[in-house]
Formats: structure tokens, sequence, C-alpha cells
């Protein structure tokens, strides 16, 4: 049991002598005591207090120990606290009649210090363990909501594409002889639009899928940001010129440890978004700054439409659908900054934005510069 927190135990006991005997034993062993010599005075203790763990006497003037165990498990916030009932009676029906009541023990009097030390620590230790159980089940619950969310926003915007692609192929094979070189030419380049947007949303969907059932590989190793960079606008170039974008980067040749692909497709879904939210004829700085802390700060920022504040606080969120059409209509998903907050962890680092309407947003995220992953 870890008895770095000071457990709080009341003691309901009507015998002074009783009540003696017992706090000094859990006295003597650190746990904070609280008594009541009779259940009234347990019910207006439990008010505005919530023992972790209640040593009740049976036979006691008033209300005795089964009613006032009767009385706790009725309230919302004192139903789940351990009792464990403190008696000379012996008989089996005294202790059945404890148990329905709700009790998990029984300690026979007179004490032993041995034996009462032993069961608090057990039901203590249980309480804990069923504590970590119920947040786990309200965490897995709360994932599995947030998942199955995510996913129908995921089928969703996988079909949009789909049916602009299959629309576009049927309208052009059954009147492509309508068309001249120019017309044609014009139908291919939004194919190939639809197709790249298609791949690059699975392409995400893909990684997150690895990320989360734990089968991507980590590789941590140290490489030159400013190659990785300008291999990310490259691979983006179509994308800048199409905009007539301008990308400046003020990266410096730094040295960085950490997963190369990883951060590759941190950048790449940064850049993709900048690109996205930029308007014909903008720009977009990629720049990088040394911390103390032994990490780079990574920006990407654009002189684009900027968002909202109500948008910015849902970024990055798996349960949340705040997916926005492009300056020139481009459509897109959140699952790429999802997917960026989930790579930047894995490499201990942290992500985040700030953004003005109407004039831009910036991206800005850290990675470790140094060898932390021994």
């Amino acid at each position: 049991m870890n008895n770095q927190k000071q457990f709080l135990i009341l003691v309901v006991e009507d015998s002074s002598l009783n009540l003696q005997i017992i706090s000094d034993i859990l006295n003597g062993k650190g746990y904070k005591v609280a008594i009541a010599r009779n259940g009234y005075e347990a019910l207006n203790f439990l008010l505005e207090n919530t023992p972790d763990i209640i040593l009740l006497d049976i036979i006691m003037p008033g209300l005795n120990g089964i009613e006032l165990c009767y009385e706790i498990k009725k309230s919302i916030k004192t139903k789940n606290i351990p009792i464990i009932f403190i008696s000379a009676l012996t008989d089996i029906s005294s202790k059945v009649n404890g148990f329905k009541a709700g009790g998990v023990d029984f300690i026979t009097k007179p004490f032993q210090k041995e034996e009462v030390l032993a069961r608090v620590q057990i039901h203590l230790a249980l309480k804990e363990s069923m504590e970590i159980i119920k947040e786990q089940k309200k965490q897995l619950e709360e994932s599995i909501i947030s998942k199955n969310h995510f996913f129908s926003i995921i089928a969703h915007d996988l079909k949009s594409p789909f049916n602009g692609l299959i629309g576009i192929t049927d309208f052009f094979s059954k009147s492509i002889e309508e068309f001249d070189k120019e017309e044609l030419a014009l139908l291919a380049l939004d194919m190939n639009k639809t197709a790249i947007n298609l791949y690059r949303l699975c392409e995400n969907l893909l990684d997150w899928a690895s990320l989360q059932r734990g089968t991507m590989a980590f590789t941590p190793v140290q490489f030159e940001l400013q190659g990785l960079v300008k291999d990310c606008v490259e691979v983006l170039k179509c994308n800048f010129t199409q905009k007539k974008i301008i990308v400046k980067i003020n990266v410096a040749k730094q040295n960085v440890n950490c997963d190369y692909d990883m951060i590759h497709t941190i950048m790449r879904n940064l850049i993709s978004n900048a690109i996205k939210f930029t308007n014909i004829g903008g720009c977009i700085t990629i720049s990088s700054n040394y911390l103390d802390s032994g990490f780079i700060e990574v920006s990407v920022a654009d002189t684009g439409v900027g968002m909202d504040p109500s948008i910015l606080s849902k970024l990055f969120r798996i349960d949340i659908k705040h997916g926005t059409v492009g300056t020139e209509g481009e459509t897109g998903t959140s699952l790429g900054l999802i997917l960026c907050k989930e790579l930047v962890e894995k490499n201990s680092g942290k992500i985040w934005a700030i953004s003005t309407m109407g004039q831009g947003s910036c991206f800005k995220f850290t990675i470790p510069s140094e060898n932390i992953f021994i």
C-alpha cells in the first residue's frame, strides 16, 4: 500500500476506551483518524468529509451500526466508502446482516493490533485499485466514443472525394468526344487533385491507425532539419506553384534527434495546411529557433485567412469535426492535425497554434535537438 497519501479513517464507536485503542493503533501507522461517538455524529461528519474507510461499531444507542450503514450507502457521495464492522457479536446472523447492509469486513472485539491494521490495509488497497479501474474504464469509454465519432467523420470525408472522382470519370467517359484538348486537360487536373487529396487522407489515416495499434516504428536519429524542410517544400512544389505562394525558409542548419519519417509527416501536413488556407499570391514562412531547454521550436506561418478563436480551441481534438474548405475550395479533414499532435508527442515535443482572423495562422511545435531517447 502507498503510505505517501495520508488516508482518513472514520471510527464510529460509543466506547471511549475502544476509541482510544483503535485511534492509537491507526495513528501509530500514520493514518489520520476522525471519531464519532454515535450514528448521528457520523452522519454530520460525512456531510462535510469523505473518509477513505469507516470502522463502524454495531451496537450503539440511537442509530445502530447496521442502520447507519444503510444510511451511508444511500448517498451517492458516501456509498463507495468501505465499511468494516467492529463488534463483539460473533453470530452468523449479525455478520450476514452487516454484509447485506453494505459492509465489506468484520473485526471482532477485543481488538488485535495486527488484525486491525491488516484488514484496514487490504481494504484501502482494494479501494485504490477499484478507483484506478473505474478511471481507466471511464477513459476507455471516452476513447471508444471519440474514435467511433472520428471514424464516422473519416468515412464521410472519404466518401465525398470518391463521389467527386466517380462523377468526373463518369462524365469524362460518356462525353469525351465533346471536349477539346484544353477542356480535357482541366478535367484531368481536377481528377489529379482529387486523387492526391484521397491519397494524402488515406496516408494520414494509415499512419494514425499504426500509431493507435503501436505498430509504427519509432527510430530516433540525428539529422539536419533544414534538409528535411527543403525536401517537404520540394514535394509540395506543385501546390505552391498553383496558388503562386511564396515560401520562405528561415531554418538554420541545426541537427535534431528524433524520428525522421515522423517529422517529415508533421512538416508535410503543416505546410499542406498552410497552403490550403493561404490566398493566391500569399506567403508561407518556415522558421526554427533553438531553445535553452535543448529543444528546437519549429514554426509554419502563413498570411492566410486565419482562424476564429472558436475553431482554434477545437484543433488537435479527435472528438470534434472542424474541417474547413480552403481558399480555393480545397477539402480536407482535421486528421492531419490530430496525427501531427500524436507524432510530436511521440518525439517528446509539444504542438500549438496561434491565429488572427484575416491575418493568418502560425503552427508551432518543439522537437529535441539532443538525444534524449536513451
